[in-house]
């Protein structure tokens, strides 16, 4: 949530504001889970099923990072800006989910979200593309990335391994991202 201003003057007016720390890992979104749970005072009894789902999906996952490697070589697309992906780096909820499934983030060696070059994405040429439903709808559907500069003649446009997802679903890190991370896991492979 954020950002860090906006929270600071919520919290001037007497609202109270918990942070919880984000590790974005299938336990950190178990964890995120119970430390919501204890903070709105609901019973361990009230939430053993969910939680028991959410610990199933998170072993699941391991699991698959486990045997995933070397992991498929996949740039994730959040969105883009006058025709440029933005892409996510190291330090992402992009980055994280791919870790998450063992895929190999090609620009995990930059920070954060940022918009790529058609140089930079010919150079790691990504056998796979994920993409937020809206980054998308926003280039015009397939047909869009596939005009794109900066995508057209990567690997994964070509080969037409192109996964669109919910993005909140994908990098919200809350439980349904466990799922979508499966999901997306399977498209991979």
């Amino acid at each position: 949530m954020g950002p860090p201003e906006v929270l600071n003057q919520v919290e001037k007016v007497s609202v109270e504001v918990k942070r919880i720390e984000e590790r974005q890992s299938a336990m950190g979104i178990v964890e995120k889970f119970d430390c919501i749970a204890k903070i709105l005072n609901v019973q361990v009894s009230e939430t053993k099923y969910l939680k028991a789902n959410l610990l199933t999906f998170a072993s699941n996952l391991e699991e698959i990072r486990r045997v995933a490697r070397p992991g498929p070589r996949v740039a994730l697309i959040l969105n883009f800006i006058d025709g440029s992906p933005i892409l996510a780096g190291k330090d992402t909820s992009g980055d994280g989910v791919l870790k998450m499934i063992g895929a190999t983030n090609v620009f995990s060696d930059i920070d954060g979200w940022k918009p790529a070059t058609r140089e930079s994405l010919l150079a790691r040429n990504p056998d796979y593309l994920v993409i937020t439903d809206r980054g998308l709808k926003a280039q015009g559907g397939m047909a869009g990335l596939e005009k794109n500069p900066a995508l057209r003649l990567t690997s994964a446009i070509k080969e037409s391994n192109v996964y669109a997802l919910d993005g909140m679903a994908l990098l919200g890190f809350g439980p349904r991202t466990l799922e979508t991370a499966i999901l997306l896991s399977k498209k991979l492979k």
